[in-house]
């Protein structure tokens, strides 16, 4: 060995010495693959090992605790990467199964020829006792949090209050932490808010920020069981849609008589036909086809209702607007035939998503409110007009009538439950809110305008389930709801 490569040596253990007596602990690691070459005094003393224990581990990452260690090598590739990196407090698990807290600085070298780094860590500085008892009162509040409060990295969850633990169904952190938070978070979502299912069909909403927890990002996230509201909510929903029927009740009898009558009178000259044993076969084709017109609207009629009124759960799947714009069209006609001229022109439309059930109730309400704002029945006079566009990935569905119209007073809050206009027993005051509520879950808009003495406007987006459908959707090529009713 040359001089200058002893003296170098020398200045080696006269460092090591140093850091020694300093309690400045120092690991010499081999980084690929993992292994300690060598570890000072203070180093061993400060991790519960002896120097022979810690290079018999050989594996450094293994001296981390398993939820920081995501942490430690998102760090390390980062400085590979010539990042700055701010040092980090790492938890290290002691020989005696003690846990010990170390501000880490870790300095890149080639050893040997390979990959290495030297790493100095020394116990991490006490907080101040104020700091402490800020700290304690702090996690104490969270922990008394009745939503769950969760912290993950790199995969791993870091902390959880108890509320969260309850949610998820874990007793401990240490048990929280064997879990990935991909096990019960939804998979990939554009959005920091999401609601999504449990396994035990509970329903979570979620709010997630990124923030700063120990010297590193981290994911902060809120968790709540929704599952009463919800179901609360759906039961609402459904009251709202079942009151709604019965408003179209009346006008379906009237609706129902008038193919009846055209299926009675077919039969009864059937009758005739055969008492008689006339012989004019178009005549009889002709009386049968009154009685096959008649049931068929009969079966229409009794299918829009009975679908209507058996709309299932909230389920977002892909939703051919036109169609749930023509039954709720077809479903109120007797209840707007009456009173104005509806005239319906939305063309082809590319599907939306949603709920057929749930969006096919809101047209059906707003319907009823444009029916309902006319103070007589005069369809030469009174009009309500049903239009559809679509552009940016969303499709509009504008119904506006020149009905009595809303005073500006009240148009704030037509969205309130149970705020009505109307005269008593004429409505519930839900239809709007429940209408806001199925339209704005996913991810749409509803909006009102409107002008006391010359009428009102609904505008309904909603988020088109294919984009590249538009084009072709918006240039008509296909009929959807359209005419006059």
């Amino acid at each position: 060995m040359s001089n200058d490569a002893r003296g170098l040596t020398d200045y080696a253990t006269l460092v090591l010495g140093a850091a020694d007596h300093a309690s400045l602990g120092v690991f010499v690691v081999q980084t690929v693959p993992p292994r300690i070459l060598h570890a000072n005094d203070a180093a061993a003393t400060l991790v519960g090992y002896s120097e022979a224990e810690l290079r018999r581990r050989g594996n450094p990452f293994e001296l981390v605790a398993h939820e920081e260690r995501a942490l430690l090598v998102e760090r390390l590739q980062r400085a590979l990467a010539g990042e700055s990196v701010p040092p980090p407090a790492l938890t290290f698990i002691r020989g005696d199964g003690g846990r010990v807290v170390l501000d880490c600085r870790i300095v890149h070298r080639e050893i040997e020829g390979r990959p290495g780094a030297v790493v100095f860590f020394t116990a991490k500085e006490p907080a101040p006792v104020a700091d402490i008892a800020a700290d304690a009162r702090y996690r104490e509040l969270v922990d008394a949090a009745p939503d769950g409060v969760t912290i993950a990295r790199g995969g791993r969850f870091l902390y959880a209050n108890r509320a969260a633990l309850a949610l998820v169904g874990c007793t401990s952190i240490d048990d929280l932490a064997q879990r990935a938070p991909s096990e019960m978070l939804p998979s990939a979502t554009p959005r920091h808010d999401y609601a999504w299912s449990g396994r035990d069909g509970r329903t979570f909403e979620a709010s997630a920020v990124t923030i700063d927890f120990e010297g590193a990002p981290a994911v902060l996230t809120f968790l709540r069981d929704v599952t009463a509201s919800r179901r609360a909510h759906a039961e609402l929903e459904r009251t709202q849609r079942l009151a709604a029927l019965g408003t179209l009740v009346a006008g379906v009898a009237h609706e129902v008589n008038n193919p009846l009558a055209y299926a009675s009178l077919g039969t009864d000259l059937l009758g005739r036909f055969f008492d008689e044993g006339c012989h004019d076969v178009e005549s009889g084709r002709s009386a049968l086809s009154s009685v096959a017109a008649g049931l068929e609207r009969i079966t229409t009629i009794v299918r829009d209702l009975r679908a209507f009124a058996r709309a299932g759960d909230h389920v977002v799947v892909p939703v051919a607007l036109a169609d749930v714009v023509a039954s709720a069209l077809r479903m109120t006609a007797p209840m707007t035939r009456p009173r104005a001229t509806v005239d319906a022109d939305v063309g082809s439309l590319p599907f939306v998503r949603g709920s057929a059930g749930s969006l096919e109730q809101v047209f059906v309400n707003v319907l009823i409110n444009a029916a309902q704002s006319f103070e007589q029945n005069d369809p030469s006079r009174n009009r309500v007009r049903v239009r559809a566009s679509c552009a940016d990935g969303s499709v509009r569905v504008t119904v506006d009538d020149n009905g009595r119209g809303i005073c500006a007073d009240h148009l704030p809050r037509v969205f309130d439950p149970f705020f009505t206009t109307k005269s008593a027993g004429d409505g519930t005051g839900l239809g709007l809110s429940i209408c806001h509520s199925i339209v704005t879950r996913d991810g749409g808009s509803i909006d009102v305008a409107s002008v006391p003495g010359e009428g009102t406007t609904v505008t309904v987006v909603l988020r088109a389930h294919d984009d590249s459908g538009l084009a072709h959707a918006c240039a008509g090529t296909s009929g959807g709801a359209s005419g006059a009713a």
